[in-house]
């Protein structure tokens, strides 16, 4: 099993042969805002691929070795699910990325679930983040009317929950053009 940094090419081909699968439309950004941000070495991906085939992909929107990451997308292709991979993959992501600061991801904040399906499948999400060493520091975000807990593993010894809200906050600020500003908030429980 190895891990790849992808390029354009497959960046297109996953979101193409595999992203419109993987997630709700709703929540599959366009693939020309990937790629301006890509253009813009503001967005990465990587693979993990077992004998040259495909078994996850990760997103991050940030810069590689420099500062903290957001993990857009994390997926584990479907015919792969239920072989660990998942787990494998951040692990092994958390290698890759070690030069960075920290990790940062967004799970839909199960206290705002639509229905018990949907907070069994939220809850089984924030459990697979926690059983991988993703913390929650009580950093919470509101984008475009969604709850999400934020999630986060230091790779350096030294963020806080103030530091990643911080780090939250450019990142957003780089992601959402000025006028969706008032969409989206980000908070610490803690201190409400």
């Amino acid at each position: 099993m190895e891990i790849r940094l992808l390029n354009e090419s497959q960046i297109k081909d996953i979101y193409n042969d595999y992203m419109k699968e993987d997630f709700p439309e709703d929540e599959l950004k366009p693939l020309s805002a990937l790629m301006k941000m890509y253009n813009e070495e503001m967005y990465f991906a990587y693979g993990l691929f077992e004998e040259n085939r495909l078994m996850a992909y990760a997103m991050f929107v940030g810069k590689i070795n420099t500062g903290a990451v957001l993990l857009d997308y994390l997926a584990v292709v479907k015919e792969a699910r239920q072989g660990g991979y998942g787990s494998r993959f951040l692990s092994m992501l958390e290698n890759e990325l070690s030069e960075n600061d920290c990790i940062i991801l967004e799970s839909e904040n199960d206290a705002y679930a639509k229905d018990e399906d949907d907070r069994d499948t939220r809850r089984k999400r924030i459990c697979f983040y926690k059983k991988n060493g993703m913390c929650d520091m009580g950093v919470r975000s509101r984008l475009f009317g969604v709850d999400y807990i934020i999630f986060h593993k230091d790779l350096k010894q030294r963020n806080s929950a103030q530091s990643v809200y911080e780090a939250l906050d450019d990142i957003y600020g780089y992601m959402f053009n000025p006028q969706y500003m008032d969409k989206y908030s980000i908070f610490n429980e803690s201190t409400r």
